[in-house]
């Protein structure tokens, strides 16, 4: 899975705390993080994966 989530710290934050844990049943293995330009766009978009 890949995200790009752009809003206030805490929002961010907050997002990446709960990645981590994963849905019920789910393994998270790893969460890697990189800086980056907040997206021009708003709204959520689903796209294909590569």
């Amino acid at each position: 899975v890949e995200a790009l989530v752009s809003g206030p710290t805490k929002a961010v934050e907050d997002f990446v705390s709960a990645a981590t844990q994963g849905p019920e049943g789910a393994r998270v293995r790893s969460v890697d993080l990189h800086n980056t330009e907040a997206p021009a766009e708003k709204g959520f978009q689903q796209r294909a994966t590569l």
